[in-house]
């Protein structure tokens, strides 16, 4: 049975940009993939609402610029797939799982996706929530979907799978800017599944601090995970990421 990496480093930082976040991904991953990190798992920590589209995505087709605006929702669009995702600070948990690919050799992406979010799933269910992996990139419940997860696989032999899960719901604010369980505009890009989301804080009583405590101690459940921050050369490889994609508006419009 295909197993996560026995080390990884723990990183956390304090409130960063989206932007920036979804640059780390990548400046964590060219240090994974030059050996000079173990497998990385990074918590984000971000002072922004938010809604982030998926690489394939057409943009009006799935937010509503004009209520985005309005609410002062930043829009970005990020390199791997999957669907949008809403971000707000205060109620979404959001995690990056960063493996050499290797150690996802033989598997379905099917089964890449459910052992990347299983240490993630363990966590909650012992929280007292009654979740699920359900193919092929979400934890769920019965009752709706509490997170949603996307991949990048890199040239260098890194794969970025990263995840945003609901510890409560924005709803308001989530229907207004993005278009979910609104008519299609167009055939252009991929679309987002059309779920109903179940935030955590529907089932415990555990605040949102608790969900990552929860998250931590399963992942250093039988591994060797040592706790640190981000080294300057990843930081300058994000700040890079976010002048030459994820801030520019040419890739945020590449599919209007």
């Amino acid at each position: 049975m295909a197993q996560l990496p026995e080390r990884f480093d723990l990183l956390t930082s304090r409130p960063l940009s989206v932007a920036l976040n979804l640059g780390l991904d990548h400046g964590v991953a060219i240090e994974v993939g030059a050996g000079r990190r173990p497998a990385a798992v990074r918590i984000w920590n971000w002072d922004e609402t938010c809604a982030v589209i998926g690489s394939s995505q057409s943009l009006s087709n799935e937010i509503d610029l004009e209520a985005a605006s309005v609410r002062g929702v930043r829009v970005l669009r990020r390199s791997s797939g999957g669907g949008t995702m809403f971000m707000d600070p205060k109620n979404a948990i959001t995690y990056s799982v960063i493996v050499p690919t290797e150690a996802l050799a033989g598997m379905s992406l099917r089964e890449s996706y459910a052992l990347c979010d299983s240490w993630v799933l363990e966590a909650v269910q012992g929280l007292g929530v009654p979740a699920f992996y359900r193919p092929i990139n979400d934890i769920a419940t019965a009752e709706g979907k509490i997170g949603g997860a996307a991949q990048r696989r890199m040239a260098n032999g890194v794969t970025i799978h990263h995840a945003t899960m609901s510890w409560d719901i924005e709803g308001p604010a989530m229907l207004a800017v993005t278009r979910l369980f609104r008519d299609d505009l167009g055939t252009r890009g991929a679309k987002s599944a059309q779920k109903k989301v179940v935030g955590i804080s529907h089932y415990c009583g555990a605040s949102k601090a608790d969900v990552v405590v929860a998250m931590i101690k399963s992942l250093e459940d039988g591994r060797a995970v040592r706790r640190g921050t981000y080294r300057p050369s990843e930081l300058v490889e994000a700040q890079k990421m976010v002048k030459s994609k994820f801030g520019s508006r040419k890739w945020l419009h590449r599919i209007d």
